[in-house]
């Protein structure tokens, strides 16, 4: 099994370990649990040598965080030329992009990282097609709504578990058969955009849909 605080040192810039490092902190002491998860851990399990987006989930109100990175940044916000470790430095915030219905956020920062941040969520659809109902969840329950098995994973940022892969779909096996697997039979139907998804990444990583999502996509292709 790979060892994700190795990954994490190792293959995220400088300047995404100090953005991680410090919402890790603002999470213990908020006494929320965070995790980062989706496309920076499926590529981080890939062994790709860049990951360019940070993706975090929290269970719990992510304005909490926000708020706490605001203010430190503010407050504290020390030049370059500071004295210290780069990850003590506070991180200055350029801009906040916020979704209310999904309670997450694009951040940007003064340092060149983007990374985004979301509660922990479990999705309803009442009506194939239609935006899904929202409320907040534990991080299985997140998991186990998204689109592809190896976007299904999440990497604990706690610091009783960092580290700890958390992989209910085995997305990581996967990712090694280099393909991609809906988490349930009308994923298609209920957010066609999957399909096109479906499409990007098949193009972008090289994978290939698994047997059952094959039939699922011809299925809903065929309904649409």
């Amino acid at each position: 099994m790979s060892d994700y605080n190795f990954l994490m040192e190792s293959r995220l810039s400088p300047e995404q370990v100090q953005v991680l490092s410090q919402l890790s902190h603002a999470a213990v002491e908020q006494g929320l649990n965070l995790y980062l998860a989706g496309g920076a851990v499926r590529d981080l399990t890939y062994g790709q040598q860049t990951v360019h987006d940070l993706d975090f989930v929290l269970e719990g109100n992510p304005q909490r965080i926000l708020r706490h990175l605001e203010s430190s940044g503010s407050a504290n916000h020390r030049s370059p030329n500071s004295p210290g470790p780069a990850d003590k430095a506070p991180l200055k915030i350029d801009s906040i992009h916020l979704d209310n219905r999904l309670n997450s956020a694009e951040v940007h920062f003064s340092n060149g990282v983007r990374m985004e941040i979301a509660m922990s969520r479990s999705e309803t659809f009442e009506k194939p097609g239609r935006p899904p109902e929202i409320s907040p969840a534990m991080i299985f329950d997140d998991l186990k709504r998204r689109d592809f098995s190896v976007n299904a994973m999440a990497v604990s940022l706690h610091p009783n578990s960092r580290g700890l892969l958390l992989d209910p779909a085995n997305g990581a096996a996967d990712i090694e058969k280099r393909e991609l697997r809906v988490m349930y039979s009308r994923s298609f139907s209920d957010d066609p955009t999957r399909i096109y998804r479906l499409l990007r990444f098949g193009l972008r990583l090289g994978f290939k849909p698994e047997e059952r999502t094959r039939i699922y996509l011809d299925a809903a292709l065929e309904n649409s």
